[in-house]
């Protein structure tokens, strides 16, 4: 935050000391009038956001309830997490809420030769068991953050499949997940409309266990959703931030960014920051009155 922060603020003073006679009144009314609206011009918005019970067999839902249970029931859960899972697990109950975002890409991610035209299906687990950290390495505030990610790092799964257990390394929670996302998007590329204009798919070595997941190690990329590194919760279960946006024990200091946000939503976040800034606002706003 005090990076991108410290970045603005230069670029603002840049600008000035540029082009201090720049009319700034006349840039977002040129930008609507030279908006361009062509197909070229748009973003990737071909995506959908489905529950486990749309992609995962039926057998191999409840193996996945009781791994989960498995999990969620281990020592040495923080009281967050512990309250987390529960969410969690009642969401794969119900088998409606949204676990898996898939994105038609209008591009090549994998080794994409030039010349080339490729499409890309991406799969976005929403709602992950495994847990990041985001710790300050440094006392310089222009440093980065050390940031581990753990992708693939929670054992939820692993039963999901039996021949995983036989594995040197059994796979682990959101490793299954990303497991069946490349099954379904296998099949989904065998129905006519996509397997008409895909010349050459790029596929795992073969559809056995390990090589799917060898192809899910070597293609994973994080999203731009990242969030809860200081969430809004109760202080007493590890909660950062209070209902006002407040940092516990402090007194003038808020966050408003995707930090605060305790839990994955099935969804882009982008909106949701914008909503809490609005909401930042008039908290502030009513607190200086």
């Amino acid at each position: 935050m005090c990076r991108s922060i410290c970045l603005r603020q230069y670029n603002f003073f840049l600008n000035q000391a540029i082009i201090p006679l720049t009319n700034f009144e006349t840039m977002p009314r040129s930008l609507q009038n030279n908006s361009h609206n062509s197909l070229l011009a748009a973003t990737d918005s071909i995506l959908s956001f489905i529950p486990f019970a749309d992609f995962v067999e039926g057998s191999k839902l409840q193996p996945l309830l009781a791994s989960f249970d498995e999990v969620a029931s281990q020592p040495g859960l923080s009281p967050l997490q512990q309250k987390q899972y529960i969410i969690q697990r009642e969401w794969l109950t119900q088998l409606t809420v949204p676990q898996l975002e898939i994105i038609l890409y209008s591009r090549g991610f994998i080794n994409p030769a030039a010349g080339e035209s490729y499409i890309t299906l991406l799969g976005g687990n929403q709602h992950p068991l495994g847990r990041g950290s985001v710790h300050v390495d440094s006392n310089d505030p222009l440093a980065p953050p050390l940031i581990a990610a753990n992708y693939l790092n929670n054992p939820f799964g692993a039963s999901i499949n039996p021949s995983f257990d036989s594995t040197p390394n059994p796979p682990k929670l959101d490793t299954s997940v990303a497991v069946e996302f490349v099954r379904f998007a296998t099949s989904l590329l065998n129905i006519d409309s996509l397997a008409s204009v895909a010349q050459n798919v790029t596929h795992p070595a073969s559809f056995e266990d390990a090589d799917i997941l060898s192809h899910v190690k070597a293609t994973i990329a994080p999203g731009c959703h990242i969030l809860g590194s200081a969430s809004m919760a109760p202080y007493n279960i590890g909660g950062v931030v209070d209902s006002e946006l407040k940092v516990y024990n402090t007194t003038n200091l808020r966050v408003v960014d995707a930090s605060i946000i305790p839990i994955h939503v099935g969804a882009h976040v982008q909106s949701l920051v914008y909503v809490i800034a609005e909401k930042a606002a008039d908290i502030i706003q009513a607190s200086s009155y």
